[in-house]
């Protein structure tokens, strides 16, 4: 078949790769513009740009669909297949008409459960111990889609966003072949999804990201697993930010209030919380590097009874 590609991040590069080195075509690589990156601000091509010119393959850029001249480029790419994974924006019906063969979504979760935006980063905040890729059929509403197949992937304890999101990427991308596959030679069948069973994966606020230290400790690991990398979960420390990258859950019942600090004699940083202690693995101060919670200790002193707002 011929199939234009819609995509933009990493976790979209894996399925690009297994529809480039397959039999079918790819008429065009659909993604976001180029947008400012890092501290020096550099205008940074997306990922799946970068991999389709190394590959040789047509890029068209855009800042929406809803444009006529857009929808008239994307016509013209004659396109038997869309193929959606974590383009960013919304297919509008004009375009979502366009292929004769419809729109495939590659949607990092077991769906009904967690539509939206941010599937992976709640499915770790909510402690799931599974989640998974479904390949469905777009329609006009948020994942609710048809679906034509799924697969499971475990949640293991040491996970972040980042880790499950890698797998999810080269795992969709292996079952977004078989669909397609079987959806060439009419061998699949659409199910209705159950929106009874809907539950949903929003984007991440900032007041999503910021640490409630009156939460149980199980759950601020579960909170800083699920924004790690992005955007990373964080509290106040006096008047400044601190992003938290890694913890680990302590075994003693906590004496303070929430949000207290204790700096133990070997350096290490534990924080009160609502149950049990936090341990402060990992941790980068505003416009500072990431650093290991001893020389956060050692270059900014903290003191014991210290608090997080």
């Amino acid at each position: 078949m011929r199939i234009a590609f819609l995509g933009t991040p990493e976790a979209a590069v894996p399925s690009l790769e297994a529809v480039a080195d397959s039999t079918h075509e790819i008429a065009a690589v659909v993604t976001a513009p180029d947008r400012p990156q890092g501290r020096g601000m550099n205008l940074t091509a997306p990922p799946i740009k970068q991999e389709a010119i190394a590959r040789g393959l047509e890029v068209v850029q855009v800042s929406t669909l809803r444009r006529p001249e857009v929808q008239e480029s994307l016509k013209a790419l004659s396109a038997d297949l869309f193929v959606v994974v974590a383009f960013g924006f919304i297919l509008p019906p004009e375009v979502l008409a366009i292929p004769r063969m419809g729109c495939l979504n590659v949607h990092f979760s077991l769906l009904p459960k967690l539509r939206g935006a941010a599937p992976v980063q709640w499915a770790l905040i909510h402690g799931h111990n599974e989640t998974g890729v479904t390949i469905m059929q777009l329609d006009e509403g948020m994942d609710t889609g048809p679906i034509l197949d799924k697969a499971v992937e475990p949640i293991c304890l040491e996970d972040n966003t980042q880790t499950v999101e890698s797998r999810l990427a080269v795992k969709g991308a292996a079952l977004l072949l078989e669909v397609i596959g079987k959806l060439e030679s009419a061998d699949i069948k659409p199910q209705a999804q159950d929106d009874s069973q809907a539950t949903y994966a929003p984007k991440i606020s900032k007041d999503d990201a910021r640490i409630d230290w009156s939460e149980q400790a199980e759950a601020i690991a579960n909170r800083v697993r699920g924004l790690t990398p992005r955007p990373g979960a964080w509290g106040l420390l006096g008047s400044k930010r601190l992003k938290i990258w890694k913890v680990s859950v302590g075994p003693q019942n906590s004496a303070e209030c929430p949000g207290v600090i204790q700096v133990a004699e070997d350096g290490s940083l534990l924080v009160n919380t609502g149950s049990c202690v936090i341990l402060l693995d990992e941790v980068q101060p505003e416009g500072k590097a990431r650093m290991q919670a001893q020389e956060f200790v050692r270059g900014y002193r903290p003191r014991s009874g210290d608090r997080f707002e």
